[in-house]
């Protein structure tokens, strides 16, 4: 995407051409408009399991985890989600609509528990102590890296955006609330080639392994590009 910038000097306009980011791919996309479909050309649909019901959301009916809080819920992609090339950890952006929960609660991942540490990424939000985390794992010879967004004012009944950003040439992670920028830290990108060739399978309302920390509350319009997108971009998805 192209966007063009006029500035004027007396009565000539200078055009500017300020270039975005290369056109992304949208990689999955699951509206959760009744089921867990994968909306995208890569038809990587997912299986709902525990309680995993379909309300009203943010745009039509929206995927509601947890129920009365006493269950748990998620919702597995069938096939692998290609957050890696080969076996080094590519760009990504991913995106969802949130609300609820008061404790921890993970809103997706990939990780997975290995011999040596683990695999993969999580997302947490934590609304209690006013943070949201993303967090990737490699071996337990290499420390895991995350990036911590603080301070937010997170609702639990109104929905808010959120969207994560890994970009391996600039070597940064970005956390984007509702379309504006709320964290960035530069990464070592080395704990990325630890990554299993094979990555697993994208979870929904769960981090991955384990059943820690499901997701209570409502989760909807899931996105994940093939890009880091800029704000720009991000801030017309929220």
């Amino acid at each position: 995407m192209k966007m063009y910038k006029v500035i004027w000097f007396g009565l000539v306009a200078l055009v500017l051409c300020v270039a975005e980011p290369a056109s992304a791919a949208l990689l999955a996309h699951y509206k959760l408009d009744g089921d867990a479909t994968d909306s995208a050309s890569g038809g990587s649909d997912g299986i709902a399991t525990g309680e995993v019901s379909y309300v009203q959301g943010k745009v039509g009916l929206c995927g509601s985890f947890g129920g009365d809080g006493l269950g748990e819920g998620e919702i597995t992609a069938l096939t692998n989600t290609p957050f890696a090339v080969g076996n080094t950890m590519s760009n990504f952006t991913a995106m969802a609509w949130v609300k609820g929960g008061s404790s921890i609660r993970y809103l997706m991942g990939n990780y997975t528990t290995t011999g040596d540490g683990g695999r993969g990424f999580d997302i947490w939000v934590r609304p209690s102590d006013s943070n949201v985390k993303i967090a990737f794992y490699g071996t337990s010879s290499i420390t895991a890296d995350n990036l911590w967004a603080t301070g937010l004012d997170i609702p639990t009944e109104a929905w808010m955006h959120l969207a994560f950003t890994l970009d391996t040439t600039a070597e940064t992670i970005n956390i984007y609330t509702n379309g504006v920028l709320a964290a960035t830290k530069a990464t070592v990108m080395q704990y990325m080639h630890s990554m299993s060739p094979e990555p697993n399978p994208l979870k929904i309302g769960q981090r991955g392994t384990g059943s820690f920390g499901n997701w209570e509350g409502e989760i909807d319009e899931v996105k994940i590009w093939d890009e880091a997108l800029s704000e720009v971009q991000i801030a017309a998805e929220a």
